[in-house]
């Protein structure tokens, strides 16, 4: 290869000289050098920003995190936001805890592939779709997972697929934490009351049935765009732009204005159901229409979950009698 460099004039050799090894080592090694020396963790505590020095009320310093299998993919960009989001939140709980860097929970994900996914959806092969995110919670399953998620609210077609298949590795389910945040802003117990929400997401999720049935479980109603124009639009900004890590201004004064126009139909509220949504519409957007980002509020479970504030069952919906 050299020699070719040398041929076609891409590469000069110099005049030889006499290389000799360093004294007092190996030709060949580098020079030892002494290893830098490490501050005191105690001056450290608490340095990191945005990092407490003491954990949240309740949670051990030393808290021996459940383990979260997190199936994602689908996309990439929602994958990547669950990873950062769990880190920081278990990280604020947990505090610096007298260490030199904060603690990362022990976890497991999982990234299919969202060409093969979108294929089967657009299919409209369901049970498809449910055995390839099987297949996908089998192998965080396999490696230790204690609990499962779904890092997407349309995965979510296979949330009971995938229940069923794990029954040792409860799934924490988008819906049944959007659900809780919702009776928690209105101030409400749930099942007093008929709410209705508005639903913003992919057209799977807009249409299907899959997190509609959920959270009518809570008592929670759900209206959508009510015409075609708009819940292609919203799908097709999901996945030409939003799902590519494409964020436009015209895009986010769609969505702020279907979201507008849920709430002066009666919707109390809009659930963003895509996680790409919500990296694009935030509240400040839309300040008179009170927002429920299920991704972040899923999230925020998930660290409760992880740091034993919280169980799995205590999100589910409530027994009817």
């Amino acid at each position: 290869f050299l020699l070719a460099l040398v041929e076609r004039g891409m590469l000069r050799l110099g005049r030889a000289r006499d290389i000799r090894p360093c004294a007092g080592r190996p030709y060949g090694t580098l020079p030892q050098q002494a290893p830098p020396q490490m501050p005191e963790a105690a001056g450290y505590e608490g340095a990191c920003e945005g990092v407490a020095a003491q954990p949240t009320a309740g949670v051990a310093r030393d808290v021996k995190e459940r383990v979260v299998g997190v199936v994602t993919g689908v996309s990439h960009v929602s994958g990547g936001d669950y990873y950062k989001a769990i880190n920081e939140g278990f990280q604020r709980a947990v505090g610096m805890g007298g260490g030199v860097v904060p603690r990362n929970p022990l976890m497991l994900m999982v990234s299919v592939d969202l060409s093969e996914y979108a294929a089967l959806l657009f299919a409209e092969d369901y049970a498809g779709v449910a055995a390839y995110l099987t297949r996908g919670a089998a192998r965080a399953v396999a490696a230790g997972a204690e609990f499962l998620v779904l890092a997407s609210n349309t995965a979510h077609v296979a949330a009971d697929a995938v229940q069923a298949a794990f029954p040792a590795a409860p799934l924490l389910h988008i819906a049944d934490c959007t659900a809780q945040a919702v009776y928690d802003r209105l101030d409400a117990p749930p099942l007093t009351e008929t709410v209705t929400v508005g639903l913003l997401g992919t057209e799977f999720t807009m249409r299907g049935e899959y997190l509609k049935a959920r959270l009518a479980r809570h008592g929670i109603a759900t209206i959508i765009p009510d015409n075609d124009a708009a819940l292609q639009e919203v799908f097709r900004a999901i996945m030409k732009e939003l799902s590519v890590g494409v964020f436009k201004p015209e895009t986010r004064a769609f969505f702020a204005a279907t979201a507008r126009a849920l709430h002066a139909r009666g919707a109390c509220g809009v659930v963003l159901g895509c996680t790409e949504i919500e990296l694009l519409l935030q509240q400040s957007d839309v300040p008179e229409v009170p927002l429920f980002p299920s991704a972040a509020l899923h999230q925020q479970a998930i660290v409760r979950v992880v740091t034993r504030q919280a169980d799995v069952s205590d999100y589910a919906p409530p027994e009817v009698e």
